[in-house]
């Protein structure tokens, strides 16, 4: 999960209301979110799992507003913010390409094919899924092999 800060709550996460906030730099910029959770234990490891995920899709610059809004109690009111994310683009996504090699393993067992589908959904679609292929680099992916635990 991560560092704790001094309260004992994982990073980026404070309660405010009886609810879950968590923050972290989007575009240059520190952001505060009220997550649609409760601020009990249970809750506070899932906070910090939605935070990473947002921290990793921020990094590549795929952290959309829906993203956010699919957890957060209120809608995010922000004109400009629909432009910060990427714009549309009619290559093909990883996660299709992804999709396609899977399909196309013909010759390896099942249980391989399982393993594989694991590591990607586990690793690799969070970071990757929605992004066009043409749009990863090698510094991508190479922060993104160093930063796993």
């Amino acid at each position: 999960m991560g560092r704790t800060s001094s309260s004992g709550l994982p990073k980026g996460i404070r309660a405010r209301s009886g609810k879950i906030q968590i923050n972290f730099k989007w575009n240059d910029k520190r952001e505060w979110f009220t997550l649609d959770l409760i601020d009990t234990p249970a809750n506070f490891i899932k906070a910090a799992k939605i935070r990473e995920d947002f921290v990793n899709k921020a990094k590549y610059g795929i952290l959309k507003i829906e993203d956010i809004e699919a957890v957060t109690a209120k809608p995010i009111k922000k004109a400009d913010a629909a432009q910060k994310t990427l714009p549309a683009s009619n290559a093909p996504t990883f996660a299709h390409y992804a999709q396609e090699y899977l399909y196309n393993l013909s010759d390896h067992k099942q249980g391989t094919k399982k393993k594989y589908l694991s590591i990607l959904e586990r690793l690799w679609m969070p970071l990757f899924e929605d992004m066009p292929i043409n749009t990863i680099t090698s510094q991508m992916l190479g922060t993104a092999v160093n930063g796993r635990e």
